[in-house]
């Protein structure tokens, strides 16, 4: 488990010592000892806590104190790819396998977005950055910290896929192409003007470290399914 504190600011990302912590990947009994087990560890209220159901596009829901419980026991959870509040009250979290987590905070506001190459082509950091801005936050006052993600060494592909923006494909010696979300996350921060002050790196590569799940990994070599989460 990683934890990241800043001033009353929390972030952490589990691992798979955390256990799997998504409800398709499981038995449901096993599933919600491992969600209660890991909220109690952290001293969070399941009340306080919204779940996000992620649906692989571009979309991001403000939440507040009265959507707090959605997504915790598998119920009513928030389909979308980002949850923003202005709740202190409220934690929120992202189940996640090979995609990229972005927490991002400041005063009176925090979220978190789910960046695939879907979300992450379509444009989600880019629109809620906006929003942010349209609401009056500054963008230099953002801090973001990045999570562990599939990297291109490891996101390997026989021909072009849809969603993937060219100029982040690599061929190899043998054929293959990589394809580098990460790089794609990190210029769009450069393009939007953040710093690279703003930005608190924690990924590493979901495929090979053992540590983490992979959806990848689950569909190439057998290994069970699951997904651990990110929380802000």
């Amino acid at each position: 488990m990683i934890t990241y504190q800043q001033g009353s600011q929390r972030i952490v990302i589990t691992d798979q010592g955390d256990g799997n912590l998504d409800y398709r990947f499981g038995k449901s009994s096993q599933v919600e000892a491992n969600r209660a087990k890991l909220l109690d560890r952290l001293a969070l209220v399941p009340e306080e806590v919204v779940v996000i159901f992620c649906e692989q596009k571009d979309r991001y829901i403000w939440v507040d104190r009265d959507d707090g419980g959605r997504g915790v026991a598998g119920l009513d959870p928030v389909t979308c790819d980002g949850l923003v509040t202005n709740s202190d009250n409220i934690s929120l979290v992202l189940p996640i396998a090979d995609c990229f987590g972005l927490a991002f905070w400041a005063e009176g506001v925090k979220g978190i977005l789910h960046l695939g190459r879907f979300g992450t082509e379509l444009g989600l950091l880019r629109q809620v950055t906006e929003d942010l801005s349209s609401r009056g936050f500054e963008l230099v006052d953002l801090k973001f910290v990045l999570g562990p993600g599939i990297s291109k060494e490891s996101y390997l592909f026989d021909q072009e896929q849809p969603g993937m923006n060219p100029e982040y494909l690599t061929r190899r010696s043998d054929g293959q192409l990589c394809y580098d979300v990460k790089a794609n996350i990190l210029d769009q921060l450069s393009t939007l003007g953040i710093g690279s002050g703003q930005l608190i790196d924690y990924s590493y590569d979901t495929f090979s470290n053992v540590d983490q799940f992979s959806h990848r990994r689950s569909q190439m070599r057998g290994e069970p399914e699951g997904r651990f989460w990110m929380i802000i």
